[in-house]
């Protein structure tokens, strides 16, 4: 059975969403390239060819959210304008901001 080949951009993007909800699954420590690969359905040499390393591909899930943060605070806006362009951007990106509450979730002490 061959594998279909899809274009650069394409290929990438499924492999961000696939990455995105296995750490939002598993979390980032649970979860390996070999998973990713596997779930994409490329080989595992097939996705360093696209990322080098897990960290990257975590860098790259986060780089389209924090350009719009810059972008954002370079308006310099009021604190309402402020608040509203951040929960926009969260609203936009909901996936990628479940994995993050659920990690700081994991990192915050709770109260006995």
């Amino acid at each position: 059975m061959g594998r279909t080949r899809l274009p650069g951009k394409v290929r990438e993007a499924q492999i961000l969403g696939v990455a995105l909800r296995s750490f939002r699954e598993r979390g980032f420590k649970g979860t390996s390239m070999s998973e990713i690969a596997e779930n994409v359905g490329i080989s595992k040499a097939g996705l360093y060819h696209h990322f080098r390393s897990k960290d990257e591909l975590l860098c790259a899930l986060f780089e389209p959210s924090f350009g719009r943060v810059e972008e954002l605070l370079k308006r310099r806006p009021g604190q309402k304008e402020l608040l509203e362009g951040y929960l926009e951007i969260m609203l936009a990106e909901r996936d990628l901001a479940t994995f993050c509450w659920l990690r700081i979730s994991r990192c915050v002490p709770v109260p006995a």
